[in-house]
């Protein structure tokens, strides 16, 4: 019987310096429960009109911890696919 694990989502906007509009975020990925091992797709939907990089990152426990020694958070950077639309103005 596969145990269940919450998927928790959390949206970080890290560098507001060199980005004079932060992206406009339309949908985000609910939390939700998945069966262990299982595969879990998530969206999201932002508006930016400058080109935005978006990186998902997936933390993890070492020890019980999610910090390492150093106060740095153990992750994994996962694999991230784009779609792109084009909203055309008149």
């Amino acid at each position: 019987m596969p145990h269940s694990v919450v998927v928790e989502v959390r949206v970080i906007v890290l560098d507001t310096v060199h980005c004079r509009c932060p992206p406009e975020f339309i949908s985000v990925a609910q939390n939700q429960t998945v069966d262990a091992g299982s595969d879990v797709v998530l969206m999201c939907r932002y508006v930016s009109s400058e080109a935005a990089h978006v990186t998902w990152i997936k933390h993890y426990m070492v020890n019980g911890s999610y910090l390492d020694d150093n106060r740095v958070p153990h992750f994994n950077t996962l694999q991230v696919t784009h779609f792109h639309h084009h909203h055309h103005h008149h």
